[in-house]
């Protein structure tokens, strides 16, 4: 198993230039914690932070990720966050890594990890302001953005399906993403994602997520 594990690492690192992945330390990082994970188990039923180790080396222990490619976990909605895992897990959202993990996690530990990272408290970015004609351009494009995700762009609920936040999150994880809805590549829970962002130019995706990772909602 430990010999497949480096095989798979060396295979990441050989394509990295092709498709994003994690780079090696981290995919290291990652091995390490999975290696750890039983003695994660043993720490008790409510032992969120230990299955959060696993998720360390790329989202930070207590969800603020540490480097702009991966999303803030702290402060999502515990059932947004749970949706998402089940979507690696069933292979429907896909990700290289995020897909073994999600895998090797029952529905409880999938609930408590979740609920874990929903209850640590988010690191206010801390990045230079757009200059104010972007600003003005930004705020126009996602003012529709609004009606689901708040009015701060802090997440929530709508017609009970969880919304992320996006404030705050990663300018180089946000950007992809909007261009997968934008490409028919990823799916929303809501049916609304994938054509309001259709028609976007690929300039607009990248000062909207911009945007949304200097915001900061209280």
């Amino acid at each position: 198993m430990k010999r497949t594990w480096l095989i798979l690492i060396g295979i990441a690192a050989l394509i990295g230039g092709m498709i994003v992945v994690p780079p090696l330390s981290q995919l290291i990082l990652f091995k390490l914690a999975v290696d750890r994970y039983p003695s994660a188990q043993e720490l008790g039923p409510n032992n969120g932070r230990g299955l959060a180790e696993i998720c360390a080396g790329c989202h930070g222990i207590t969800g603020n990720s540490i480097n702009s490619r991966y999303p803030n976990l702290a402060g999502q909605p515990p059932a947004y966050l749970e949706r998402q895992l089940n979507l690696f897990a069933s292979g429907e959202r896909n990700s290289m890594t995020m897909g073994p993990l999600a895998r090797s996690l029952s529905e409880d530990q999938i609930q408590r990890v979740s609920r874990y990272f929903s209850e640590q408290a988010r690191i206010a970015p801390t990045l230079p302001e757009l200059e104010r004609a972007n600003l003005q351009r930004a705020n126009l494009l996602l003012n529709s953005c609004r009606a689901c995700h708040g009015l701060h762009f802090e997440g929530g609920e709508v017609g009970g399906i969880a919304i992320p936040r996006l404030s705050g999150q990663g300018a180089l994880y946000l950007e992809p993403q909007m261009r997968a809805f934008r490409e028919g590549t990823r799916h929303s829970a809501l049916p609304t994602m994938n054509p309001l962002l259709r028609d976007l130019p690929a300039e607009d995706l990248t000062l909207a997520s911009g945007y949304l990772s200097r915001y900061h909602a209280r």
